[in-house]
Formats: structure tokens, C-alpha cells, sequence
């Protein structure tokens, strides 16, 4: 009878300890605890290290992930969901810290304020107001560089308000979109997207991409190894990149203020090529003069960017002639427009062919002298014959300093030894032109306006 009372008294005390710790994760989130406690046997072995350590250094209690509400929760604590968790702010929160070992969704119509919000196995993803206090007393190591928004998988805010010192997205993008955010850094290994939001930072870090798509940005500072704005209002202080030709302004978007301000040498410079503190960069205004230009032509925006630029007007008042032939002399002048108009070291001419009063004449003296031609034979230019596809591109390709394409495409048209083998393969790699259809690059076909410009553009573009 004893043995009885006694196994009864045995298995009472383990079903209490079995409600007593599953209480820890079936029950409502609203624990305190001044021991860890224990974690269910299926978590792996990396996320079960890092949920102990967020307790550790930020005492987060691991709570159950899945629908939680930010009125279980208690006012001031830390907490780490142990899987994926949708947070919905009921109520305004104020916690100290905030970890998951999964993506985490925050949404609702309330707000939350917490140090650290940090998803350590998955995305961040913000669809409420959100702010990040400063650190008052952070401790000497541990997750001390994400005073803000952290997601392993990238962080994604959209909609909402987000005010914090940093944010951080890890290994994947940092996108905002339809949201108001201010932090005084922002870095995303594989990019940074915004559109028709309104962003302030410090500085934004982005090492294999920055993308502004739209709504109005102010930063002081921008790395990246490809930097893209293609639509909103940029106020930009200084961009650094590797090389000039990684700073791209998709057209219409240009540097609008100062006045004539370009990139030159990884910073901003004036026309005169002196350091600009601050730029805008934005969308312009461009009507279309020509009635044979139509808005869905591929060449649209090739021919505004060419009218704009001061590349080359219409034939007429309200023609472009997309369709017409062009010259030599034209091609090397679009070129050579298209490159700032820069001054030729010498002022005599090799071609009888070329008058120094010709308004194309500048413009060949410089292409000889870049070796971007050589001219038909030693003593004629031929201006006025029309210029190729094979000799617009390799003009290009010249320009471009000689690039070694990295595979031959084989066009059945295009010989080996041909001089401008080299430059098709290299103008079909780079997006800059492609073959006229299966197989063929139509090299001695002449080439016209629409096409002409529409290289240069994508090539300068």
C-alpha cells in the first residue's frame, strides 16, 4: 500500500513538472523567469546557442512563436519567439528587447518601442511604427552594432513608421516601401530598394547594390559596388563607388542641383570640376517634341536622353527621322557629344575630306586621335557615307577602351577575323546591341538614328 501511495505521489509531481514547464510554451507569453527555461527538444542544436545567448546578455525570455499579441506581453521585457512569430500591436508596447529564431512579422495600428528588435534565423518584417531608443547602457559584447531592426534574411518595411539608429539586413536587402524611416545607418549586403517612401540616413551601406526606386531619400553618405537611382528625390551628400561607370542615373533621373554637377573620381564636382558638398538628384521634366517618336517605341527614351543632352536634334522641328540612315560624320559627332565635346589635342587633319570649318570636324580630330577611327584610307574620312552597324559599335567599343567580351556568340555574319568580331560579341554581352534576329548581327547594314542612339544611350546609360 505504501509502494502505491508512494508511485501515486511520484507521478502527480511528474505531471505537475510537465504543466509546470509546458506552461513555459503552451501558455500565454506573459513569463518572467529568473532561470532559462527549458527549451523544447526539436530546436536545433545553432538556433538553441543563440536563444541562450539572447537570454545571457538581454535576459529575453523564449516564449512560443506563431499569433501573439503585443497585450500578453509585459511592459519592459525581453523575449525571444523560438519559431516564427506575427506580433499584432493591440496596444502601444515598450519592451527592452526583441528576438526571434525565425522571420517575424510585426503589423498592427498601435506602436512598439524596444532596443533590439532582431529576427536571428529569418526576415524582419515591419508593417507598423516602430522605434529603436538609443542604448543607454549597452553591455560590453554581444549584439551591441544592432541597436535597431536586424533580420538574418534581410528586412522588409512597409507601411508604418520607423525612427531607430540602425538597421541592419544582414545577409539579404534592406526594402522600404509606403513608409516614413529615419536611422543613422542603414547596410544590406545584397542591396537596398525604396519606392514612395520617405527615408532619412546617416549613411546606407549596400555592398553589392543600392536601388532608389521612388519617394524622397536624404543621406549623407552612400558605398556600394553598383549604385542605381531610377526614380524620387535623392539629397545626397557623397557616393563611393568602385569605379565612376557603377554610379548609374537611369534617365530621366538626373543631378538637378548645382547646375551642371556630375560624378567624377568618386564625388560630386561642379562644372568646373570642383568638390560639391550636397546634390539633388530627380526626374525630368522632358516633353516629347517629335510626332514620330512614340512613347512605346524601344527608342523613346534613347531619343529624349540624346535631345536633352544636346546630342543631336530632330531632322525637323517635330521629326526625328528614327527610321533614316546616318552618316559617318554624324555617328563619330554623336559620340563625341555624348563624351562632354572634349577638346582635340590637335588641330590639323590627316583627311582631305574633312574641312576644319565642318561642324563635324572637332569631333573626328578627336576620335583619330582616341584611336576610335583611322578613316576609310590614309587620306579620306568619308563623311557622308552611311555608317554601320559594325562601325557605330566598334566606334564604341574603341571608346570603351578595347573590353574582351567573355564568350563568342557566333553570329553566322560575323567572321572571326572581322575588325569588329570583337566589338559585337562585347556590345551583345553588355545589353548594348543585339543581333537583328537568330544568328545574325547584320554588321554592313546601314544604321539608323533610332539605332544609333539607343546604343549610346545604353551604352552611357
Amino acid at each position: 500500500m505504501k509502494n502505491q501511495t508512494r508511485s501515486m505521489r511520484m507521478i502527480v509531481s511528474l505531471i505537475l513538472c510537465i504543466l509546470l514547464l509546458g506552461s513555459v510554451f503552451l501558455a500565454a507569453p506573459r513569463v518572467s523567469a529568473d532561470e532559462m527555461p527549458s527549451l523544447p527538444p526539436e530546436i536545433p542544436e545553432d538556433l538553441r546557442r543563440q536563444i541562450e545567448e539572447m537570454y545571457q546578455m538581454y535576459h529575453c525570455i523564449p516564449i512560443p512563436g506563431g499569433a501573439v499579441q503585443a497585450s500578453e506581453l509585459e511592459e519592459g521585457g525581453s523575449y525571444t519567439f523560438i519559431e516564427d512569430a506575427v506580433l499584432e500591436l493591440d496596444t502601444d508596447i515598450c519592451l527592452k528587447t526583441l528576438c526571434c529564431a525565425g522571420s517575424l512579422t510585426i503589423t498592427g495600428d498601435a506602436s512598439l518601442s524596444a532596443e533590439i528588435v532582431y529576427a536571428f534565423d529569418g526576415c524582419l518584417r515591419v508593417e507598423a511604427d516602430v522605434e529603436c531608443p538609443v542604448m543607454e547602457n549597452p553591455p560590453e559584447s554581444g549584439l551591441t552594432w544592432c541597436n535597431g531592426l536586424s533580420g538574418l534574411d534581410g528586412i522588409v518595411i512597409d507601411g508604418g513608421s520607423v525612427d531607430c539608429p540602425d538597421i541592419w539586413g544582414c545577409r539579404e536587402t534592406v526594402s522600404i516601401d509606403n513608409a516614413n524611416v529615419r536611422a543613422d545607418y542603414i547596410s544590406a549586403i545584397n542591396g537596398y530598394g525604396q519606392s514612395d517612401s520617405v527615408v532619412e540616413a546617416g549613411m546606407i551601406y549596400a555592398r553589392e547594390g543600392f536601388y532608389m526606386g521612388g519617394g524622397q531619400l536624404t543621406v549623407g553618405y552612400v558605398w556600394s559596388w553598383n549604385v542605381v537611382f531610377s526614380g524620387g528625390v535623392s539629397i545626397v551628400d557623397t557616393v563611393e563607388t568602385d569605379r565612376d561607370d557603377d554610379f548609374v542615373l537611369e534617365f530621366p533621373m538626373a543631378i538637378t542641383e548645382p547646375a551642371g554637377a556630375r560624378y567624377q573620381g568618386g564625388r560630386f564636382v561642379d562644372a568646373l570640376g570642383n568638390p560639391v558638398d550636397r546634390v539633388r538628384i530627380e526626374r525630368l521634366s522632358i516633353s516629347n517634341p517629335f510626332l514620330d517618336v512614340a512613347p512605346a517605341a524601344y527608342y523613346y527614351n534613347p531619343v529624349m536622353w540624346a535631345v536633352y543632352s544636346k546630342i543631336t536634334n530632330g531632322v525637323k522641328e517635330n521629326l526625328f527621322g528614327p527610321d533614316r540612315g546616318c552618316t559617318r560624320a554624324q555617328a563619330v559627332t554623336f559620340l563625341w557629344r555624348a563624351s562632354g565635346c572634349p577638346a582635340p589635342e590637335k588641330t590639323d587633319l590627316a583627311f582631305a575630306d574633312v574641312p576644319n570649318d565642318a561642324y563635324y570636324a572637332d569631333a573626328v580630330r578627336w576620335a583619330v586621335e582616341k584611336g576610335i577611327t583611322t578613316g576609310t584610307s590614309a587620306k579620306a574620312f568619308s563623311p557622308d557615307r552611311p555608317c554601320t552597324r559594325a562601325q557605330i559599335i566598334t566606334f564604341i567599343w574603341r571608346f570603351a577602351g578595347r573590353p574582351a567580351a567573355w564568350q563568342m556568340y557566333h553570329y553566322s555574319d560575323v567572321p572571326e577575323t572581322a575588325y569588329y568580331c570583337n566589338a559585337a560579341n562585347w556590345a551583345e554581352e553588355n545589353g548594348i546591341a543585339n543581333g537583328t534576329s537568330e544568328g545574325h548581327f547584320s554588321p554592313l547594314k546601314d544604321c539608323t538614328r533610332a539605332e544609333i542612339v539607343t546604343f549610346l544611350f545604353r551604352f552611357f546609360n
